[in-house]
């Protein structure tokens, strides 16, 4: 994630960019000839917010190994409250860490 936070509609809000370290990781796969076809297999990722339910889906399908995040989110929150990660219907699930601020 690009950890970017935007004043959306009076609200905080975190954005999950597609960034050039994500297209570097795809160009190192090619070279290295990995066969993992998934962007980001094995990869872990840390929001200072819960991500969205549709960031989260992404995150699904891009094959994220582990999400960390700070804070939960007010409404529409994609691990918290919607927790996408335990549907067995969907072809991936991942590890979810709730990471307390002192």
């Amino acid at each position: 994630s690009s950890g970017i936070n935007a004043e959306y509609g009076g609200k905080r809000k975190q954005h999950l960019v597609p960034c050039e370290s994500l297209h570097a990781t795809k160009k190192l796969k090619t070279e290295h000839n990995c066969s993992d076809d998934y962007l980001c297999t094995g990869y872990d990722i840390y929001f200072a917010i819960e991500p969205c339910i549709m960031c989260t889906m992404a995150l699904v399908h891009s094959r994220i190994n582990r999400i960390f995040f700070g804070e939960h989110r007010e409404d529409f929150g994609g691990v918290a409250q919607a927790k996408l990660q335990e549907i067995s219907a969907l072809n991936h699930s991942f590890e979810v860490y709730h990471v307390s601020t002192v």
